[in-house]
């Protein structure tokens, strides 16, 4: 049996004032970089303890909505791949480009990479 992790990483501190529209990109004036970026930290660490557990890692984007507020799935697997063990990662949007990145995260040695 293989167990996966996914998070659409959400900016949920924003979710009060757009209502029921959580699938809007986020305006400026309620994105916080500071929050923003802690989330962002956040959610890599919960990737990275995934990792640690055995537990297979899946990204995904939705070009900076409230409920994803990652723009590309790329860049948080080029970390997951200097940053974890060989693991399972993929990319759920299948664009060219991320299955590209995911390929290249299955083969990459984090170890070798310095």
């Amino acid at each position: 049996m293989q167990v996966w992790h996914f998070s659409e990483m959400a900016y949920h501190p924003a979710w009060p004032q757009l209502g029921e529209s959580y699938r809007v990109i986020i305006p400026s004036r309620l994105y916080d970089p500071k929050v923003g970026a802690d989330l962002y930290h956040r959610y890599l660490d919960e990737w990275a303890l995934c990792d640690e557990l055995g537990i297979n890692i899946m990204t995904n984007e939705h070009h900076a909505t409230a409920t994803c507020s990652d723009s590309v799935c790329t860049i948080p697997m080029a970390i997951l791949a200097r940053e974890t063990k060989a693991r399972q990662r993929r990319c759920a949007c299948w664009r060219s480009a991320c299955r590209s990145a995911t390929a290249a995260t299955r083969s990459a040695s984090p170890r070798n990479i310095r």
